[in-house]
């Protein structure tokens, strides 16, 4: 009886808390400058998206430069187990794929330096 009493309380909590109604969730910004590694010359237009836990994109201004906003974004979950992690990934036309998988928090890529496609 006690462990029923137990888990009807956790579930009450749960649901009064937000985790199990949709609300929403701040996405981590990220920001950066792409370039050619060859030539060091910026890269416009090269599209900057963020995918798995939080999905966002932009692309690149004329000097290669990207800001990816902060943005509300509706979860049902309040508290992943563990971070899901994002796939940051950058492309442009005639370079090879920048991709990478890491955990979603702010990111500030510096210099993402992108190679010609074969």
């Amino acid at each position: 009886m006690n462990l029923r009493r137990a888990a009807a309380i956790a579930l009450v909590g749960c649901c009064l808390s937000g985790c199990l109604f949709p609300h929403p969730e701040w996405s981590w910004p990220a920001t950066g400058t792409v370039l050619d590694k060859n030539t060091r010359t910026p890269v416009p237009r090269a599209h900057v998206e963020i995918s798995g836990y939080w999905s966002a994109s932009t692309y690149t201004d004329e000097e290669g430069k990207f800001d990816v906003p902060t943005t509300a974004q509706f979860k049902w979950w309040f508290i992943p187990f563990g971070d899901p992690g994002c796939q940051y990934t950058i492309s442009a036309a005639g370079r090879e794929t920048f991709q990478r998988l890491d955990i979603c928090h702010t990111e500030d890529f510096g210099v993402v330096l992108l190679n010609p496609a074969n």
